[in-house]
């Protein structure tokens, strides 16, 4: 029994290890300062906006001058992809696309790149109204993995915000504070 339990266990961590293998963090955003992106061909991702109360929206920019494609984690009716814009035509219509929602207060501009540097594309992201809505101004959590030429993309919101969005909130309003509403 031992031996088997020992065999399971050594399983386990062989294919843990193969996992984060797959999913490497190759891939890295910085929040730019001024709002220029590089000159060239994008193919322009809108994630979202798919209903009256979906916050998980976000514009991504993939960068066409390389051979690296952004790819999103999620159902194809869930984004709409532009190929071949102009860099000032997809920075604007990535604006226009995520000003939609009532509480958007902002956009942030982050660049996005492998790690050695080079720029593979750039995420727009909305700022809401941190006070009246939600505690927090940032509501996405964003993450990129490189594998095989492409940029995988995961969207969701923050996990507290899910909890209280899906009736499973802890009182609490994503910065560690007491909900006044609930007492807690």
């Amino acid at each position: 029994m031992k031996r088997l339990s020992l065999c399971i266990s050594f399983f386990c961590i062989a294919l843990s290890f193969h996992a984060c293998a797959l999913f490497r963090y190759d891939i890295m955003t910085e929040v730019m300062k001024d709002q220029k992106i590089m000159p060239g061909k994008y193919t322009l991702i809108l994630y979202g906006a798919m209903h009256g109360e979906d916050l998980e929206t976000i514009a991504l920019l993939d960068y066409e001058g390389d051979e690296i494609t952004f790819e999103p984690y999620a159902l194809q009716y869930n984004y709409e992809i532009k190929m071949h814009l102009g860099s000032d035509e997809a920075l604007a219509e990535a604006g226009k696309f995520i000003k939609w929602y009532p509480s958007y207060i902002r956009s942030q501009l982050s660049v996005i790149r492998d790690r050695d540097g080079r720029v593979l594309g750039y995420e727009v992201r909305p700022i809401y109204l941190a006070v009246s809505t939600y505690g927090f101004s940032d509501v996405l959590r964003v993450h990129y993995y490189l594998t095989d030429k492409k940029v995988k993309v995961y969207i969701s919101l923050d996990p507290s915000l899910e909890r209280a969005i899906q009736g499973d909130g802890d009182g609490v309003d994503g910065e560690g504070e007491i909900d006044s509403e609930s007492g807690k």
